[in-house]
């Protein structure tokens, strides 16, 4: 590779926007587009591109399993478990990994009431917003071939020929025994 193929490449893995790489790296405004284009299916180009890539997925530690383990997390999260036996919210450094993964945010609302000749009492409101269980549910349905996005052409073939067999057949049901 070239140095300017070395530095595309740099650049690149900044923020996976060709045409700003290819501009970082010296290419022309004019071209920089079909520049950019061009280097990512250079074969040698691609190949550093991609172990750039890997490099910082295992620095990020983001694997596979860790993706799956998360939407787990959020699939299949019981927010019943945040809370004691009173109904209290257990503090948020006591909870588990597990648990913490659920919640997307925690508001307290502090109010002070006085009641004359008592000293005053302190109550706080939490509200608990979780994660979208729906959506971790889909993105893992998808994954494992359970939900699609494509419609299954030969299922939908097979469903219509049983349709038009049972059609014909009412239609002209053939000879009756008795006959």
């Amino acid at each position: 590779m070239t140095a300017k193929q070395q530095r595309f490449v740099a650049e690149y893995l900044i923020d996976l926007n060709a045409t700003q790489a290819a501009i970082r790296s010296g290419y022309s405004r004019k071209t920089a587009t079909e520049q950019g284009y061009r280097l990512l299916r250079n074969v040698h180009v691609a190949g550093a591109v991609q172990a750039g890539q890997a490099k910082v997925f295992q620095h990020a530690d983001l694997r596979r399993e860790r993706v799956l383990e998360e939407m787990r997390r959020l699939a299949f999260s019981d927010l019943r478990t945040l809370f004691g036996e009173s109904g209290e919210l257990r503090p948020i450094r006591d909870l588990t990994d597990e648990q913490a993964a659920a919640i997307a945010s925690v508001e307290v609302t502090r109010t002070r009431t006085f009641k004359a000749g008592q000293t005053s009492v302190e109550e706080a409101i939490h509200k608990v917003r979780a994660w979208d269980k729906t959506r971790a549910l889909e993105q893992l349905g998808k994954h494992f071939g359970i939900l699609r996005d494509t419609l299954d052409i030969p299922a939908v073939a097979d469903l219509a020929a049983q349709l038009a067999r049972k059609v014909v057949h009412e239609v002209h049901p053939g000879p009756s025994k008795g006959a």
